[in-house]
């Protein structure tokens, strides 16, 4: 599923964002900034550049992860996780035991 749309993203301070995750109802981490590339686009920048070296590139609809801000963060079967970043729409995931 894909959430809401955020715009406009690039207006965002991606180094110094808000975020916080919450699991079940308990907020776990909340913190300014962390991800280890600073700006995450750093990443993509790299990626695309050591692509390109290879006469590769980014192709569309490929999905590109950039790290993470918060460390892992674990969560039990039928748990509730919320990630907000301010300005953004929040994300929710339930993961269910089958």
């Amino acid at each position: 599923m894909v959430g809401d749309a955020a715009s406009p993203w690039s207006d965002l301070d991606r180094i110094g964002i808000q975020v916080a995750v919450e699991v079940n109802g308990r907020t776990v981490i909340e913190q300014v900034g962390g991800n280890s590339a600073g700006d995450p686009l750093n990443a993509v920048v790299a990626l695309a550049e050591h692509l390109a070296e290879r006469q590769l590139s980014l192709e569309p609809g490929q999905i590109v992860t950039t790290g993470t801000y918060t460390g892992v963060h674990f969560a039990a079967p039928d748990e509730e996780v919320i990630v907000r970043f301010r300005g953004l729409p929040e994300v929710r995931l339930r993961l269910t035991a089958e």
